[in-house]
C-alpha cells in the first residue's frame, strides 16, 4: 500500500509526523485524538489519519504536520535502543 502524503508538506501521513503524537513505547502511544491508545492500523501505518475515525475522543483532530519536538526525541531514543538490542 501507498503511503500518502500531505499535499502541502508532502511529508507521509503517519503518527510519527503528526503534531498531536505522544510516543510512550514500541507498542503503545497516544495523541489529542485517541487519548487511551492509538488504533494499531494506524500506528502500522496501514490507515492515514486524515478523516474523522468513528473511535477517536475528538473528532475534530486530524493529523497535522510538524511531530512535536519532544515526541521526536522520544521516538529516536527508542530506535536507539531497538538497534543495540538487534
Amino acid at each position: 500500500m501507498a503511503q500518502k502524503r500531505d499535499t502541502e508538506t508532502g511529508e507521509v501521513i503517519d503518527c510519527t509526523t503528526c503534531r498531536h503524537y505522544v510516543f510512550h513505547s514500541v507498542v503503545y502511544a497516544t495523541c489529542e485524538a485517541f487519548p487511551k491508545g492509538i488504533p494499531v492500523e494506524f500506528l502500522m501505518g496501514d490507515e492515514p489519519h486524515d478523516v474523522p475515525h468513528k473511535a477517536q475522543a475528538d473528532r475534530t483532530i486530524l493529523w497535522e504536520s510538524g511531530a512535536s519536538e519532544e515526541a521526536d526525541k522520544k521516538y529516536n531514543a527508542q530506535k536507539a535502543i531497538e538497534k543495540r538490542i538487534d
